[in-house]
């Protein structure tokens, strides 16, 4: 759809959407596509701000580049494949990729937009990002949650994203990551004794990283000079050639064990399932007879 069009639709729902509220609510909107389209979203928040006489608050929260981009390979280059072909490795990914990653660019456009009433948050260094969004919500001050022990939504360990690698790998088109998460969660691998090995040649080595750091410079500094005009802890880089490579710490025989594991243990669960179907067939029969 093109893009005018697209604001008038947007627009004109939001504005239903909000009118329908109470004259004292509070709505939370949260879309991935907010992020990727800026210009769409922009206008349709100023155009209910300006209709309805509401307060619109943006809140974004903002990573490290060497974090940001590798749990971004994980999450769509890997898990969640949103493309066509056989799963490709952190480098091809990130150039495939460069409009999408370019953050420093879309915070400018919100910045700009919405100035002292765009919040900007440094992710990486907080324990618990849904207290500090509640915190903004006028009314939460009682209801926030028990801070969590562990990162919620973190990404999975190696040999599982290994298993989302070869499973998509199959598939010409997209796949969504659930279709592997149902299948750990059946056949009870999701927390399992496996043996963890690395992506190998799929996760990316340090000078990778490093060369995502550096083709991504400048959208860090945009993101770092809109935190320091809001007082916020800037966002930190560690060159990652200068440590050992995330890659070299396994190689594609103790990968490929590790894989082959976790497919004799689908094969043991899915037996166990067979032998208890035939088992209620044979009882069901001898009932009949």
């Amino acid at each position: 759809m093109p893009l005018e069009s697209a604001k008038v639709e947007v627009s004109q729902v939001l504005v239903e959407a909000l009118n329908s509220l109470d004259d004292n609510g509070v709505a939370v909107w949260s879309n991935e596509s907010i992020y990727e389209k800026p210009l769409l979203y922009v206008h349709a928040l100023q155009e209910a701000q300006s209709k309805l006489g509401i307060n619109v608050v943006v809140v974004a929260y903002v990573r490290a580049i060497k974090s940001y981009v590798a749990s971004a390979y994980k999450q769509w280059g890997v898990r969640h494949k949103t493309y066509s072909g056989s799963v490709v490795g952190f480098a091809e990914w990130v150039g495939r990729q460069t409009k999408f990653l370019s953050y420093g660019a879309a915070l400018k456009i919100w910045e700009d937009a919405f100035t002292s009433n765009f919040k900007l948050f440094n992710y990486d260094v907080l324990d618990d990002v849904r207290i500090s969004f509640m915190q903004l919500i006028p009314g939460c001050e009682d209801m926030l949650p028990p801070a969590l022990q562990a990162k919620d939504n973190a990404s999975p360990g190696d040999l599982h994203l290994a298993l989302y690698a070869l499973y998509n790998s199959l598939f010409a088109e997209s796949v969504l990551p659930i279709d592997v998460a149902s299948l750990i969660s059946r056949n009870k691998l999701a927390h399992g004794g496996m043996l963890e090995g690395s992506l190998a040649k799929l996760y990316p080595s340090g000078q990778e990283l490093d060369d995502a750091i550096a083709l991504f410079t400048k959208d860090q500094e945009i993101a770092n000079q809109i935190l320091s005009s809001k007082q916020q802890p800037l966002l930190q880089n560690s060159l990652a050639s200068s440590q050992p490579s995330v890659a070299s710490s396994a190689d594609d025989a103790t990968l490929n064990n590790g894989v082959l594991s976790l497919l004799i243990a689908i094969a043991v669960e899915q037996e166990k399932r067979i032998v208890s179907l035939e088992t209620l067939v044979a009882t069901l029969v001898k009932k009949r007879v």
